[in-house]
């Protein structure tokens, strides 16, 4: 099951469970930690995708700087995970 647009496993996130988020599926893009669109989760939804794993250019830029990114990064966990939606979905 899907459970963002950009891998990240909501089930394991620590806002999910303690802050009752319910993700950026359900918020259509909104980022649930700050006050507005989540940049990669409005670029799925403008392409009509369900995540990531699903772009022809994936991963693209944007992807990889914020799975890496020092704040809110995996060190590649959610493009692996976009990876695993994409090869179960098709």
């Amino acid at each position: 099951m899907v459970e963002s647009r950009c891998g990240t496993l909501c089930s394991e996130c620590d806002d999910f469970i303690e802050k009752k988020c319910v993700g950026c599926i359900a918020l259509n893009g909104k980022a649930s930690w700050k006050d507005e669109d989540c940049s990669l989760s409005r670029c799925v939804i403008n392409k009509g995708l369900a995540h990531c794993g699903e772009c022809s250019v994936f991963p693209c830029d944007m992807a990889v700087e914020m799975s890496h990114d020092e704040d809110v990064g995996d060190n590649g966990k959610r493009l692996e995970q976009c990876k695993i939606w994409a090869r179960t979905n098709n």
